[in-house]
Formats: structure tokens, C-alpha cells, sequence
């Protein structure tokens, strides 16, 4: 490969690697690994899932867990930090 492209994507990735909303994506993603209460609240929405509770119960199950503070500030980054590597994408076709 054209070592001048190795040494561009090198440097996007650093660049990538010190976008604060990348920075803080990769940080809420490892503290959400790593949170007993949301473990916990996937884990009820497997089982209400697995038991075919009704509907009612698993989208209030999903609504919790995606309301939990961690969870909606992860989410909303998601988005940022996709779109940012969308555009990445687009530029480079």
C-alpha cells in the first residue's frame, strides 16, 4: 500500500482518537460496559423478551434503560460521532 496513504490514515486516526466527542463517546461506551444498573436493565429487557412479556412491558423496559442518564448521553454522541465518521466516508468516497 502507497505509504503516503498509510501516513494519512495514521493521522486520521489521531485525529479521530482527540475529537472530544469521539473521546467522550469511547469513555460513556466503556463506563456503560462496566454499569451494574444498566447491565441489569439490558438484562430484564432479554428476559421479559424471552419470557414474550407484552409489548407494553418490554418498550417500558427499553424506554428505562435508554433513559438512564448514561445511556441518553451515549445515544446522543452515537449520533454525533456517526455522523462525523459519515462524513469522513463521504470524503473519501
Amino acid at each position: 500500500m502507497d505509504e503516503n496513504v498509510i501516513a494519512k490514515a495514521k493521522a486520521l486516526s489521531q485525529e479521530l482518537a482527540n475529537d472530544p466527542v469521539i473521546k467522550e463517546y469511547l469513555r460513556l461506551k466503556k463506563e456503560i460496559e462496566n454499569n451494574e444498573e444498566i447491565k441489569s436493565l439490558n438484562e430484564n429487557i432479554m428476559l421479559l423478551k424471552r419470557q414474550k412479556a407484552s409489548l407494553e412491558e418490554i418498550k417500558a423496559a427499553e424506554m428505562e434503560y435508554n433513559n438512564h442518564p448514561l445511556m441518553a448521553n451515549y445515544l446522543e454522541l452515537q449520533k454525533e460521532a456517526f455522523s462525523i465518521l459519515k462524513e469522513i466516508r463521504d470524503i473519501i468516497g
